[in-house]
């Protein structure tokens, strides 16, 4: 059997510099926690626990006087605000894709705009971009989620068909 491995295989830009920021964290000695897991794969966070690198769910258990990483999908805006004002280095690993679109769904809402985002409401990337916009329209991922929407109502019944075709009726206005 031959095995080849895509041109393209690997992690993105955003969990390459994730997981480069968390060792470079480490390497200057101080404690290092991550907000999370700095990405979703068990294998590297396996291997960043065994090199002294601890995952937090929560901001009150971050210790103070160490490092903090924040995972590349991004943390709540509180999140960040409250880390802002505690004893600890934060180390800002969010890919920086989300944080354009963080930038956008705020800008877009202080313009007046609504942003709908398309996305599984407890996955962390949505979690955190919501929290940019407060004032969202719309937040899910299933074909029912969007009913309210006009520029939805027409769409086939399968969510990934509705996300095309909202992003096609939308293309000036979609961040994607």
């Amino acid at each position: 059997m031959r095995i080849q491995i895509g041109k393209y295989a690997g992690f993105c830009f955003g969990v390459d510099r994730a997981v480069r920021l968390v060792e470079e964290a480490v390497g200057k000695g101080d404690p290092v926690q991550t907000l999370g897991p700095i990405i979703h794969n068990h294998h590297v966070v396996e291997r960043l626990a065994r090199m002294g690198v601890e995952a937090v769910e929560d901001p009150t258990l971050v210790r103070p006087g160490g490092t903090v990483v924040l995972r590349a999908h991004g943390v709540p805006r509180d999140v960040e605000e409250a880390l802002s004002s505690m004893p600890v280095r934060v180390v800002d690993a969010t890919c920086p894709f989300v944080k354009r679109i963080h930038r956008l769904v705020q800008e877009a809402e202080a313009e007046g705009r609504v942003p709908v985002i398309i996305g599984s409401r407890i996955h962390p990337e949505v979690v955190g971009i919501a929290s940019w916009c407060p004032g969202a329209g719309g937040l899910g991922q299933a074909a029912g989620d969007f009913s309210g929407f006009a520029d939805l109502s027409g769409f086939p019944n399968y969510a990934h068909r509705k996300f095309v075709e909202f992003v096609r009726r939308n293309r000036k206005k979609t961040v994607y």
